[in-house]
């Protein structure tokens, strides 16, 4: 295998991993590794700091056997032109906004912040209980990418 934010500032932050990358078996390895390109820079508080943070404590949660590595942006492709190299598996895994690849598909736009738009409790609750993933996931799947909804603060 590859070493591989209510008064609506709500962020919703997907990690949004190629699915490619779930295809290699890894039973016989001791350590997974996944290479995760990042939008913001980690000294941006949340945008790019929970970016870190996600990488460190799942490295923490498994004891060491899945380590995601954390690249600052433009260290493996431009900070937001990461997408078509998800799409193509040349990069394992991104961590961004889903409103940055609405040239992609406009619908995206609807799971980041919208002026206005709901509280994060509410963008949970039509996400989880009134059918957002499943679009969410129809969409990324259509590019062969899996996002997942990582973070959400109120600013």
């Amino acid at each position: 295998m590859k070493t591989h934010t209510t008064s609506l500032k709500t962020t919703a932050i997907a990690a949004a991993i190629g699915v490619g990358m779930f295809a290699n078996s890894v039973a016989a390895q001791d350590k997974v590794v996944i290479n995760m390109h990042t939008t913001v820079g980690s000294n941006v508080k949340i945008l790019g700091s929970n970016a870190k943070i996600f990488a460190d404590r799942v490295s923490e949660m498994s004891g060491g056997t899945l380590e995601i590595r954390h690249y600052e942006p433009g260290a493996l492709v431009p900070a937001i032109e990461y997408f078509d190299s998800l799409t193509v598996g040349a990069l394992d895994a991104a961590w961004g906004s889903t409103g940055t690849n609405a040239n992609k598909n406009p619908a995206l736009v609807l799971f980041t912040s919208v002026p206005f738009g709901p509280s994060p409790g509410e963008m949970l609750g039509w996400l989880y209980h009134g059918g957002g993933i499943e679009l969410y996931d129809e969409i990324y799947a259509s590019f062969n990418v899996k996002g997942i909804p990582c973070s959400m603060d109120r600013a």
